[in-house]
């Protein structure tokens, strides 16, 4: 008889009572086999097992007998009276989201046998997209899967790792964290091979207290890290002097070629000749002797494109596959998703970066949307949230750094803010630009993607950008409604030159 898989030994009673223990309410078949687990009850299906986490909306005990009726073979939970509400085979634990992280680590250990290859993604700003580009990379030439949507925080991390196939050649995980201790907590349990960090910025300032607390956090990453750290030269002027010296991993920096020099580097990914198109808006770039495209607006991609170039060339790929690779990347959705919405002649194009902002972010949006051929550019952005008791002068220096643009020739030809903290953006453009160019909405309301949609004229270049709670994509189906719907195609092509 032929050993059984990683996998198949994990999802099995036994497996789940060496990873996590607990007390069975109701005993499944000990010769059963699962096909893994979820927390979504909507999402089960046949031969899965179903995990009662709590949530800050929803208890998933509340729904144990909706992921029976879907086909789950076995329910794990700490609510006893719950998971004996409904029949079948149910496995009562201390606490259930201890004990989704619980099996997240005993796989881990899975997958480290099976030989796959973790990667984990961490960073002030992009690390969606760098962990959407590393996937598109390594898929040219390996097998391997990553963070669905941004699974990186301390249930999507698991879920991500659970979602793994041993055997795989690569797996991309994202970190995020919004308090301090949270990568450190993560980090612990992907125990990635790999290690990206994208950029060291002003994130979460309500809980972080300036770069350097910003620093210290990222650092946590790299104390989990086992073969290599990628990081990009920004965020190595902030991290050098907390490098271990005695660390055992390699570090591999990436950037422009015009980084300061740095000891300890094992290895420079360095980007050569990088420049923006005036006709197509896109940027090129060399690494080494070959050519490469980024696949998405803005000079902050290239970046993030190079990253992935870093961590391909790392796991011996080619630079050519890796570019023909990225040539043809799409956008992660809403993180600089560019948008035909109308006819060419009528419609406008809009950029939806709309999934999260910073200080940071959103003075690189500003930055792609004035490289962006247009007749006119405009910029919509909303509140960027936790930012403490320095909220209003980050939201002024934004709207600065506007004014800044203009003044070099940049072009951003009308701004709207929507939200009271993001109406501070239009002081210092409200004193350069001319009367009826700064529009102002410090609330939301009904009416007002209408009125923000009524701004807009055919032949416009659109920036929608804002923190994930002040929702900017509310705004998308009144642009459609006035440009037209049909028209309406996504996509990673740069608007044409007017």
């Amino acid at each position: 008889m032929p050993d059984r898989s990683p996998a198949e030994v994990f999802w099995t009673p036994a497996g789940i009572e060496e990873a996590i223990g607990g007390r069975w309410l109701a005993a499944p078949d000990r010769d059963a086999r699962y096909a893994g687990l979820g927390i979504d009850s909507r999402a089960v299906r046949p031969g899965r097992i179903f995990l009662a986490v709590r949530g800050e909306r929803f208890d998933g005990h509340d729904f144990v007998q909706a992921a029976r009726d879907g086909g789950a073979d076995l329910v794990i939970g700490d609510d006893q009276a719950k998971l004996s509400a409904s029949a079948g085979p149910a496995l009562l634990v201390e606490d259930a989201l201890a004990t989704l992280q619980s099996l997240a680590r005993a796989y881990r250990d899975r997958l480290a046998a099976s030989g796959t290859c973790v990667i984990a993604v961490a960073g002030s700003n992009g690390k969606t997209t760098t962990r959407h580009l590393v996937h598109t990379a390594l898929s040219a030439a390996r097998r391997g899967t990553q963070s669905p949507a941004s699974f990186n925080n301390h249930i999507g991390v698991p879920l991500t790792l659970l979602g793994a196939a041993p055997g795989d050649d690569f797996l991309v995980a994202e970190i995020g964290t919004n308090h301090p201790g949270e990568v450190a907590r993560l980090a612990a349990i992907a125990r990635p091979d790999v290690a990206v960090i994208t950029s060291i910025g002003l994130e979460h300032q309500a809980f972080f207290d300036g770069l350097d607390a910003v620093a210290r956090e990222q650092e946590t990453l790299l104390d989990h890290v086992w073969d290599a750290a990628v990081i990009s030269s920004q965020a190595l002027e902030h991290l050098a002097p907390r490098l271990p010296v005695d660390r055992t991993w390699k570090l591999i920096r990436y950037g422009p070629e015009d980084a300061a020099p740095l000891n300890g580097v094992d290895r420079e990914v360095v980007m050569r000749a990088a420049c923006c198109s005036a006709e197509t808006g896109r940027w090129r770039f060399a690494v080494d002797a070959t050519p490469f495209e980024s696949p998405l607006p803005g000079r902050h991609n290239v970046d993030n494109a190079l990253a992935a170039v870093a961590v391909g060339s790392h796991l011996g790929l080619e630079d050519a596959v890796l570019a023909e690779a990225l040539r043809d990347a799409r956008p992660a959705p809403m993180r600089g998703q560019v948008m035909r919405i109308g006819s060419s002649s009528r419609g406008v194009v809009l950029i939806n970066d709309a999934y999260n902002a910073n200080p940071d972010s959103m003075r690189a949006a500003l930055d792609m949307l004035a490289e962006h051929p247009a007749d006119r550019r405009v910029a919509i952005l909303g509140d960027m949230l936790e930012l403490g008791s320095a909220e209003r002068a980050h939201h002024v220096a934004v709207g600065e750094h506007l004014v800044g643009i203009n003044a070099l020739g940049g072009g951003i030809d009308r701004l709207v803010t929507i939200g009271a903290p993001a109406s501070a953006i239009g002081d210092a453009p409200s004193e350069s630009m001319p009367d009826g160019w700064v529009h102002r909405f410090d609330r939301w309301s009904a009416d007002l993607p209408a009125a923000v949609a009524g701004l807009l004229a055919p032949g416009d270049v659109v920036l929608i950008k804002g923190s994930r709670g002040a929702g900017l994509e509310r705004l998308v189906p009144a642009i459609e409604a006035r440009f037209g719907q049909d028209g309406a195609i996504p996509s990673s092509d740069p608007p044409p030159a007017p």
